[in-house]
């Protein structure tokens, strides 16, 4: 028994099996990307976060005009504050890094 194209056409729009992993195949990219993006934006607020705390600390050690400890210069001891507080999420070797120092308040 021959069948025609349209009986043929007609049984494969009736068969629902694999339909479950198509549907997989179009949502589950979707689903990867904003995971991945929800991770990311995460991350990039962590470091914010934790940038702007070793820059606070940073700040109020150079405020104290204190000298290094151990023969390490004030910019040394400042930027290992950072270092620390950031917990190597940061580069510092490719961070740019610059001091101000104000003669006064005026």
């Amino acid at each position: 028994m021959v069948l025609g194209l349209a009986d043929c056409l007609k049984r494969l729009c009736r068969d629902t099996r694999g339909t479950p992993a198509i549907e997989f195949a179009f949502a589950a990219p979707v689903m990867f990307l904003m995971l991945i993006a929800t991770l990311e934006i995460g991350m990039v607020l962590f470091v914010t976060t934790l940038m702007e705390g070793a820059l606070r600390d940073a700040s109020r050690y150079g405020i104290t005009g204190a000298a290094g400890a151990g023969g390490v210069s004030r910019t040394e001891q400042i930027i290992a504050i950072v270092g620390n507080r950031t917990i190597g999420l940061v580069d510092l070797n490719e961070a740019n890094i610059e001091l101000l120092v104000y003669p006064d308040f005026g």
